[in-house]
């Protein structure tokens, strides 16, 4: 599997708001990953968060759906 691009970064170098937010022990890869680009994480959930809570489809099956989805794309993600 080929190495990913983005190294995640340390709680030390996330926007104060996201460590103030975080569990500790918690695996938080997502806004580890993000915290590169705080706006675009922000953007990101601004349209991801309605595709996954509105709706009549439970988030389970949506949740369910994309990572079928995934990896019929083979999406090592």
């Amino acid at each position: 599997m080929p190495e990913p691009r983005l190294r995640l970064l340390d709680d030390e170098e996330l926007p104060a708001a996201w460590r103030e937010r975080m569990t500790p022990g918690q695996q938080n890869d997502i806004l580890r990953t993000f915290g590169h680009h705080a706006e675009m994480f922000d953007r990101w959930n601004e349209f991801y968060r309605p595709i996954m809570r509105d709706g009549s489809v439970t988030m389970r099956i949506k949740e369910l759906m994309r990572l079928r989805i995934a990896r019929l794309n083979e999406c090592a993600v």
